[in-house]
């Protein structure tokens, strides 16, 4: 399977979408350059006028909220502005207002997308150790592979780690679009 562009894609109500972390990133996090992936914006408009179904997975949401708080904490550490070591900065006063603005954003990203069950009991953890252990792909991309192929969900992506997986994805990553899938993977 090859990945579609998100750009020309036309959105319907029986679509059923699992927005992985590097979109709401770039639909609520400040730190990201918002023109650079203006596609996902004019997608997300499409998505909500279309009434298609959005969901989340513990695994992105927690994704999400780490990535933010690095984010965060790198700008602030470029702006001496934080101390250095990321584990302090969580016990300074510059994370507290960190923390709210990222708390607001899981929020909007809630409130946009309801939450899937991941199953983790049901999931084949063995399959997904062995291949991660192969240095080949990251662990929480295999269990949200896992869990799109189970609830038959499209992935939106901008990671190209994903092209080494058979499911269905709609992104604006020319090199996504342009990989080719190896037969059963």
């Amino acid at each position: 399977m090859t990945a579609q562009r998100i750009e020309t894609y036309s959105f319907t109500a029986n679509d059923r979408l699992l927005l992985d972390t590097n979109i709401w990133l770039f639909l609520y996090c400040p730190h990201c350059v918002p023109n650079t992936y203006s596609a996902y914006s004019a997608a997300f408009k499409n998505i909500l006028s279309a009434k298609s179904k959005i969901y989340v997975s513990s695994t992105i949401l927690g994704e999400f909220i780490y990535r933010y708080c690095r984010l965060a904490h790198n700008l602030l550490v470029a702006k001496d502005a934080a101390p250095k070591r990321f584990k302090y900065f969580r016990k300074s006063p510059p994370f507290r207002k960190v923390a709210k603005a990222v708390a607001d954003a899981a929020r909007r990203v809630l409130q946009a997308a309801t939450p899937v069950d991941e199953g983790f009991a049901s999931l084949d953890i063995e399959g997904i150790l062995t291949d991660f252990e192969s240095g080949r792909h990251d662990f929480n991309d295999l269990l949200i592979a896992e869990v799109c192929g189970r609830e038959k969900l499209i992935l939106v992506t901008h990671d190209e780690d994903f092209s080494v997986r058979d499911l269905p994805i709609l992104t604006a990553n020319a090199l996504l679009i342009n990989m080719r899938f190896p037969a059963g993977s």
